[in-house]
């Protein structure tokens, strides 16, 4: 395998790898509403181990880990992939992705293609003017296997240079994968 080839083979699992982590069965269980808030408590005092939008917040805390006991995963973990959008906490596409992977509701993981590639550079808006992004026609089908049905169901993107939310760095660092992300 080229150099090359290796390389886009390791960026294209670093999801996967993600979702692995976001997963794993290392499930906290509290047997009550008392143990939920007690561990958001700690949680809002325990520094660097959680971004500084969690940091003494017991109630932010509480949101996320409340999300990751639902989805089954770690709450630290989940914080970390976390963000605030207008006083609404989000989360990272990745955690979308993992959650659906591990819902049930599939019979086997999400799985995309590619067409099209990637072709020079476009302007875009953003708050402080213009910035060029990453254009072309390259588009990502992803396709589902849902649980009781006989067909996929696929979506695919518009092509990259069609596309104007552009505020994750891995449109320019990896736009593969993050054009997977956005599909």
């Amino acid at each position: 395998m080229s150099e090359t080839k290796e390389l886009a083979t390791i960026k294209g699992s670093r999801h996967e790898i993600v979702e692995r982590e976001l997963s794993r069965n290392r499930r906290i269980l509290p047997s009550n509403a008392s143990e939920v808030f007690r561990f958001a408590d700690m949680m809002s005092q325990s520094g660097a181990a959680v971004p500084k939008i969690f940091r003494g917040d017991k109630g932010l805390c509480l949101g996320v880990t409340m999300d990751a006991l639902t989805a089954g995963f770690n709450p630290f973990a989940m914080a970390r992939s976390a963000y605030e959008v207008s006083g609404t906490l989000a989360y990272e596409a990745k955690v979308h992705v993992a959650a659906l992977n591990n819902s049930g509701f599939l019979t086997k993981r999400l799985r995309h293609t590619y067409t099209g590639e990637v072709k020079g550079t476009h302007k875009i808006k953003v708050k402080d003017g213009t910035r060029d992004a990453p254009a072309g026609d390259l588009r990502c089908t992803v396709t589902g296997y849902i649980v009781g049905e006989d067909e996929p169901f696929e979506w695919t993107s518009p092509p990259l240079s069609e596309i104007t939310t552009k505020n994750s760095p891995l449109w320019y660092s990896d736009p593969r994968l993050q054009l997977f992300y956005y599909t």
